[in-house]
């Protein structure tokens, strides 16, 4: 039996009170953290490898300025960030570290060194662990306190030493959450054997799919929570192990409804199929995690829930901070153990950094840090935290916590906060005013040309400014093609054979790798690298016009390069082409069923929905007489004399979309899943009637940025190539001047896309007298967003404003960003 002795319950009723009063300074003094100064550009820029820039050149850019004003993404503590953040927290493993009353000494060194949560383990999580402190070896799913229906391990069937550690705890302010293992269980794989499946060593797990494992999981912790008054309840092995796991389980079904495949190792090579199979094992996690906490909150509403994570590069764990994240967690508490995965404590940036995208509401990110960790390599990871988004930092020993492990605890938020605090709160130089002799103009393009952004963006490769850590996808949106010279096409929708010569010589010129569509969908699901080449581009063809057959697949098969037709099935015939309207007063033949079949034959071309017959404008409004598309209107009807009800215009788009879903898998016996918005166009009530209809990625005219999986990854932004393109040589400028004004230009499409990586490439293209430019000001106000300090981002903002008080250039392009961040913190 486990036994805490008589004489440490004395000992702690004595001195209670003095520990409160001091427990409570501690609290209090630690309550003013903060950021590491003296390496801030590590989480400014990211990459510190790949940019390099001094403590001078970032804070001479970070002063306050006079009539602040406050950016709609900043909250009112941004000035002191680590005072939402609290007191450390610290991962105890009970086995080792509360026996014979030893809790009263950890609570008591946690209190010294100003540790104000404890996550306390009370599910054992490795298989046959052996303790040292107690002899014993442990079963994985073994309890160390007593619960209804759990299985007690031998030796903590006595509650006694947890009750009176969380009384205790709570005289100290230190709040205690349990630590608990949910899917590694060798308990729950005997008794749920069908369910159970082996890791490596002697690792023993359970598939969160089949419902008498979620159940029963969730009435232990029902169970816990009824039983122990914790703070809250960390969530840990709440993923799978390895990408073959569940395969044979509940989802399997689910997997070949979706994909047209069995599960096989084989299947697992085709980019979509494993993305899919990722994403469906991510969401089964997530959704347990919610239905758990969405059932528990009303008994126990002042329960804090988190989630031990692996890094989000895991991807075979089927693991995703997104879903997590809007499953209703409160933090997230990535487990950054470089040395473990030998990696260097750049690790934490690259998991770091995209951390404003992947979190929903109010959760946080409450990093987990090894104590073992060198000191200059725990200051260097630390370094790289947000202040937006940070909630506690964590630190993790797996044995027995020591004097010196609290020590460094307390050395290492001491110097955290010191250092950040001093950076929000120092005063900065102002930033010299550009004259406008000096301050040039961003390049002016016609409004419908966006390809030179493709252009800057292969300039910037061939400088090697970008390398391809980060995947940046142009997607080109086709129409319908002529054949001659530059500008021969007939509307501003026709492209020149001319100008398809120069793209795809372009293209191969830049090293651009053209991957099929997809591909690019199943990064977006997955957000996995490995499933993309260096300099992906991807090519899309909207409508199904024949002159694809003529003029653009000649081309495309001698290239030998992948491409994807958007087709309005309704437009499509088995006899003579359809002839279709294609406004400005011209009309187009169309592909043929016939024709598309061969060019599907080839392995090179993909058919994707344009919808059925959508693809129109149509009379809508109160007298019937206002047009607008299809799909976002609502239609007159002329016998009843009214407008559609939004119902019926849902109803009229899903009875749509899955005609043309019908229609392509009767033709090419493959379920579609990306559908292209007629026009570009759509409402969020339109794309949920899209995703009912079978739909997972939507391609639209965003031609402000390059496709990334930021915030909606399901959304796929086109680059239109328009008449107005040819006007333009795919050639970057070679005069000094109209190269800077083309960087300048740039600076918008990089914050646009945002990418801190695009960002710094570009930024680092402007000559030293065009630095201050405010384009420049503003890009790297939005570098700071990008990584987690929104307070430093306003700053820098109001500064700029201040300095242009009647510059409408430069508050108008303030405004614009302003409302391209907003919602990231």
């Amino acid at each position: 039996m486990l036994i805490v002795s008589i004489r440490a319950r004395i000992y702690f009723d004595l001195s209670a009170f003095y520990q409160l009063l001091v427990m409570r300074l501690s609290v209090a003094l630690l309550h003013c953290s903060g950021m590491n100064k003296k390496n801030i550009m590590r989480t400014w820029a990211s990459k510190p490898a790949r940019l390099t820039v001094t403590r001078r050149t970032v804070l001479g850019g970070l002063g306050a300025a006079a009539g602040f004003v406050a950016m709609p993404f900043a909250r009112a503590s941004e000035d002191r960030p680590m005072q939402r953040a609290g007191a450390s927290a610290i991962v105890v493993r009970s086995t080792e570290n509360i026996t014979e009353g030893s809790w009263v000494w950890l609570l008591e060194a946690a209190r010294d060194a100003g540790v104000g949560r404890i996550y306390l383990l009370v599910k054992q999580d490795e298989n046959n662990y052996a303790s040292e402190a107690t002899g014993r070896k442990l079963r994985s799913g073994e309890l160390l306190a007593p619960i209804t229906g759990g299985t007690t391990a031998e030796g903590w069937e006595d509650p006694a030493w947890l009750d009176e550690m969380l009384a205790r705890a709570a005289t100290f302010g230190i709040e205690v959450h349990a630590w608990w293992p949910c899917f590694q269980d060798a308990i729950a794989a005997a008794k749920f054997r069908y369910a159970g499946y082996a890791g490596r060593a002697q690792d023993a797990f359970v598939d969160p799919a089949w419902p008498e494992v979620r159940a029963h999981q969730a009435e232990l912790l029902g169970a816990l929570l009824k039983r122990y008054p914790f703070d809250g309840v960390a969530l840990d092995w709440v993923r799978y192990n390895e990408r073959a796991n569940g395969s044979k389980g509940p989802l399997a079904a689910r997997f070949a409804d979706l994909t047209g495949k069995s599960w096989s190792k084989e299947a697992m090579t085709d980019p979509m199929a494993r993305a899919t199979w990722d994403d469906l094992r991510a969401h089964t996690v997530a959704d347990w995690v919610k239905e758990t906490i969405t059932n528990l909150k009303p008994r126990h509403p002042n329960v804090f829930w988190s989630a031990f994570v692996l890094p989000w590069t895991f991807k075979e764990v089927a693991q995703s901070y997104r879903h997590l994240s809007a499953a209703g967690l409160d933090a997230l508490q990535p487990m950054l153990y470089w040395r473990d995965w030998k990696k260097s404590v750049d690790l934490v940036s690259e998991i770091i950094s995209p951390a404003p995208f992947y979190l929903s509401g109010g959760t946080t990110l409450d990093p987990t840090f090894d104590i073992t960790g060198s000191a200059a390599e725990i200051a260097a990871a630390m370094d790289y935290l947000p202040a937006d988004r940070l909630g506690r930092t964590i630190w993790y020993q797996h044995g027995t916590w020591s004097e010196e492990d609290f020590q460094k605890v307390a050395q290492t938020t001491r110097d955290f906060a010191k250092a950040r605090n001093e950076l929000y709160s120092e005063a900065l130089p102002a930033l010299a005013k550009l004259q406008p002799q000096q301050r040039l103009d961003p390049a002016a393009f016609p409004p419908d040309a966006t390809m030179w952004s493709l252009v800057c963006l292969g300039e910037l490769h061939r400088r090697k400014a970008l390398d391809d850590a980060e995947p940046l996808i142009p997607v080109l949106g086709l129409h319908r093609f002529t054949e001659g010279g530059l500008e021969s096409g007939v509307s501003d929708w026709h492209t020149s054979t001319a100008y398809v010569d120069a793209l795809l010589a372009f293209v191969k010129a830049q090293n651009f790798s053209v991957i099929p569509v997809e591909r690019l969908a199943a990064y977006m699901t997955a957000e996995d690298t490995a499933l993309l080449p260096a300099r992906p581009l991807v090519i899309t063809i909207d409508d199904g016009s024949a002159s694809v057959v003529p003029h653009f697949e000649p081309r495309a098969a001698a290239a030998g390069i992948p491409y994807a037709l958007a087709l309005v099935t309704d437009w499509m015939s088995a006899g003579e082409p359809k002839m279709v309207d294609v406004g400005e007063g011209l009309s187009d033949a169309n592909l043929t069923w016939q024709q598309a079949h061969a060019l599907y034959k080839t392995g090179r071309v993909s058919m994707m929905s344009h919808s059925h017959a959508q693809h129109r404008y149509a009379a809508g409004g109160a007298n019937g007489n206002e047009q607008g598309p299809a799909i976002t209107t609502r239609l007159w009807i002329g016998d009843s004399k009214r407008r559609e009800s939004e119902v019926e215009r849902l109803s009229r788009i899903s009875g749509d979309l899955r005609l043309s879903r019908e229609a392509l898998m009767r033709e090419f016996g493959t379920p579609s899943t990306i559908l292209v918005w007629p026009y570009g166009l759509h409402d969020d009530a339109a794309e949920a009637t899209a995703k009912d209809a079978g739909f997972t990625h939507f391609l639209e005219f965003g031609s402000t940025a390059f496709s990334a999986p930021r915030e909606k990854p399901h959304r796929i932004l086109r680059l239109s190539v328009m008449l107005m393109d040819e006007t333009i040589p795919l050639v970057f400028p070679s005069d000094g001047v109209t190269a800077q004004r083309w960087w300048l230009a740039f600076l918008k499409m990089a914050r646009a896309t945002k990418s801190v990586d695009l960002i710094a490439a570009t930024l680092s293209q402007l000559e030293p007298d065009q630095a201050g430019h405010p384009e420049a000001e503003i890009s790297r106000a939005a570098q700071l967003v990008l990584n987690g300090h929104s307070g430093l981002a306003t700053r820098r903002l109001a500064r700029l404003r201040g300095i242009y008080p009647h510059d409408a250039t430069v508050h108008a392009a303030a405004d614009d960003f302003e409302i391209t961040y907003q919602g990231l913190v």
